[in-house]
């Protein structure tokens, strides 16, 4: 149960810091969010992994980068993280990024964002063995279920998964499905550092407390 704790400022950095003895496992860091990069040796030497990612406008993405923007930030960070996200729809137009990234022994992660709604199961299930057949290390998806039946047609990507998979909803059912999710295996499980972005959100120090919780329940 990874719990992944998202850096989308300079204080959710030096916030990170202590957050290795708090149970949290990896960072994440959106370089989209920062209107400068960070230090790149700031970041090296936070004492958890790091996932570097600079989303794209179209998937939740923040200053409205380009193409050419996202590649040059994610160039600067690759050699001092552990691994990169890339939206499965942005693959070939960041195709350098992912081959930098599998040249220097880091892992990759491919992605998908719908802050709207969740995509039927079938397709779902399309993107995930894209993901697969594309090389990618971890297939991750977040998505916004309006009902029990989509909620449960998420989990369902989580059973036997041709890659790991990590997967979390938004919204009204946002919390609960963080929950459901790692209980099912979901190897990343983010959470906010500094505040939430997005409605259903846990923070990173609450969703470690509930995932004890959860594997205590379930000893």
């Amino acid at each position: 149960m990874n719990v992944v704790g998202v850096m989308e400022s300079p204080n959710a950095i030096r916030l990170a810091r202590r957050l290795a003895s708090d149970g949290i496992d990896v960072l994440e860091l959106r370089l989209d969010a920062f209107h400068d990069a960070p230090d790149p040796n700031l970041v090296a030497a936070l004492p958890l992994p790091v996932i570097a990612t600079v989303r794209s406008p179209k998937e939740g993405g923040k200053n409205g980068l380009s193409d050419r923007e996202r590649i040059s930030r994610f160039a600067a960070f690759t050699a001092f993280v552990q691994a990169v996200d890339v939206e499965l729809a942005s693959r070939e137009k960041l195709l350098p990024v992912i081959e930098a990234a599998h040249a220097a022994g880091k892992r990759v992660i491919l992605s998908f964002h719908d802050f709207e709604g969740t995509p039927s199961l079938k397709s779902l299930l399309a993107m995930q063995r894209k993901a697969a057949q594309s090389g990618a290390d971890v297939f991750k998806v977040a998505v916004t279920p309006r009902s029990p039946a989509e909620l449960g047609a998420l989990l369902t990507l989580l059973d036997s998964p041709p890659i790991p998979t990590a997967l979390m909803g938004m919204g009204r059912y946002g919390k609960v499905s963080r929950l459901m999710a790692a209980a099912c295996g979901s190897v990343l499980n983010y959470g906010w550092i500094e505040r939430p972005n997005v409605r259903g959100q846990w923070s990173v120090t609450e969703l470690r407390v509930r995932l004890n919780e959860l594997r205590k329940g379930a000893a």
